[in-house]
């Protein structure tokens, strides 16, 4: 892999009632000093630093007006200063090159925003102060804390909160150059008994937005460069990922917490997928909504013991039809993947009418789905399972039986469950027979697009069994030569050529996992 710069993925917004807490323009914004005058500010101590596309520590030290520092992961970048009453003029050394530029610290000496010249342009140059603090878990209050791994989050926990009830965890990342606070409110105020059920928690990424001004601060997430701890440069195992993992696990410690749930909008969304993935162990349940895959989010990236973790978490997708920031397609393509995983407990929830924005998103029914997959309660996940039955909705009932019986340590609900999975299998088995023969003649790929659909609905039925061998076993032959084909394709710059290799794979090598790509690729 060739490890770039870091950078972020402008994805989306928010749009939350009562405030403006987020940009809708995906560009940068224009920057917003403070003036001052007066003694020389102080730039002394710990800061996470944003310098275009870099996010990273900063270490300074300040004698008089002149500053030095340190910054990046390894600290190794360097910068030298002088203090002109809240400015900071200020040369550094990176990565052979070196510039200058100019910040201003802001009236509250939390921040500073300004600009660095470099290799010929113009870059953000700008940071908040790393100081860990603990959120006070205020009854029906948002209060703000920042993590030892230097996030900004903010914490509400319900009304009747007397800290001795566990509560599941909502931990939810906002979209691009937007903050989490604004998320957090939204719940109270659009899904207020979602807020009574639930531990909120709402963190920003450590990315500075360009566009931040006094009253008005935005974030950014990293994680391009992210493929899990030891992979890559320290900066790259050191994006967000990473940091909001750590977040979560030293926020749940000191709450009555007995379950996480994970999401995020837009670029929220790609970061919850990212998240989960390569720490599946950090939550039970998410949420990722109005997004996409990153690359180092497919299937063939993680080996099956991965992947077994990863199919432990149920996995609750939304994204609105008429989102014209993210395209519907983009959500589709998610659930098409995490069936390719295997995850037994999956669900798409897909209005018809709703485009991007958060607060329109079915947050609530997904929420509820949560609950309801996630719980330990076998009896609790009959009652779900037969509820999903009577709304012919095949997989999350299987979903919810196999989860039972997980959990019903003396078989005494065994009848309910048998139940519930011979009359998904009495729906399931004359199109899983009908497919297992279309798949053993292989004489083209007019069933792939039914199978899909099938898997979809009935991967976990007993019935299905002997199709999804007979599946598996063509998509061995498939995959090496789809593989092959689709890696020239992305390296193919004549789109007449790339389009025939997308082709080939849907003609040819149906079966394997690159056909939900190519199919949409080579029309």
């Amino acid at each position: 892999m060739r490890w770039m710069r870091p950078t972020t993925v402008p994805t989306g917004s928010l749009r939350a009632r009562g405030r403006a807490r987020a940009w809708l323009g995906l560009g940068a914004l224009s920057l917003v000093l403070v003036a001052g005058g007066g003694d020389s500010a102080d730039f002394e101590g710990r800061w996470m630093l944003t310098s275009g596309n870099l996010q990273a520590p900063l270490t300074l030290k300040q004698s008089g007006a002149k500053v030095t520092g340190k910054y990046g992961w390894s600290e190794e970048f360097s910068l030298e200063g002088k203090v002109k009453g809240r400015a900071l003029e200020f040369t550094i050394s990176e990565g052979g090159g070196k510039g200058e530029g100019s910040a201003q610290l802001w009236e509250d000496g939390r921040l500073f925003t300004g600009n660095l010249k470099l290799d010929g342009q113009t870059h953000f140059f700008g940071a908040y102060r790393r100081e860990t603090k603990v959120a006070e878990a205020t009854p029906g209050e948002i209060t703000e804390g920042q993590s030892e791994a230097g996030l900004m989050y903010f914490l509400r926990v319900p009304k009747s909160f007397d800290g001795q009830r566990q509560y599941p965890m909502i931990v939810i990342t906002h979209g691009s150059n937007a903050d989490a606070r604004g998320y957090v409110e939204t719940f109270p105020a659009v899904w207020p008994e979602v807020a009574e059920d639930h531990i909120l928690v709402g963190v920003d990424g450590e990315g500075l937005s360009s566009g931040s001004k006094p009253g008005s601060i935005g974030h950014n997430a990293s994680y391009i460069n992210f493929s899990g701890q030891g992979v890559g440069p320290v900066f790259a195992q050191r994006q967000t990922p990473a940091l909001l993992a750590e977040t979560v696990k030293e926020i749940r410690g000191r709450l009555p917490v007995d379950r996480v749930y994970l999401g995020g909008h837009s670029q929220g969304g790609f970061l919850t997928y990212i998240t989960f993935l390569y720490y599946p162990d950090l939550c039970v349940g998410v949420f990722p909504m109005s997004c996409n895959l990153l690359v180092q989010c497919e299937p063939t990236c993680f080996k099956e013991d991965a992947i077994a973790k990863q199919q432990r978490v149920a996995v609750a997708a939304i994204h609105g039809q008429r989102d014209d920031v993210v395209p519907f397609s983009c959500g589709e393509y998610c659930a098409e993947r995490m069936q390719e995983f295997g995850f037994p407990r999956l669900h798409l929830f897909a209005p018809e009418q709703v485009g991007h924005p958060f607060m329109a998103l079915p947050v609530e029914p997904a929420i509820r789905w949560l609950d309801a997959m996630t719980s330990t309660d076998p009896a609790t996940l009959l009652d779900f399972a037969e509820k999903q039955l009577a709304a012919e909705e095949w997989r999350d009932a299987m979903g919810a039986v196999l989860r039972a019986r997980e959990f019903d340590k003396t078989g005494s609900l065994g009848a309910r469950a048998d139940a519930v999975e011979k009359a998904v299998d009495a729906r399931c088995a004359p199109e899983a027979d009908r497919l297992a023969d279309a798949i053993a003649r292989n004489k083209g790929n007019d069933w792939v697009q039914d199978f899909w659909e099938f898997r979809r609905q009935f991967g976990c039925a007993p019935a299905a069994r002997k199709c999804l061998r007979a599946y598996d076993q063509l998509h061995d032959k498939h995959t090496k030569p789809a593989t092959e084909l689709f890696n020239a394709a992305r390296n193919e710059p004549d789109q007449a050529a790339k389009k025939a290799k997308y082709r080939e794979i849907v003609d040819k090598y149906y079966a394997s996992s690159w056909w939900v790509l190519a199919r949409d690729m080579a029309d």
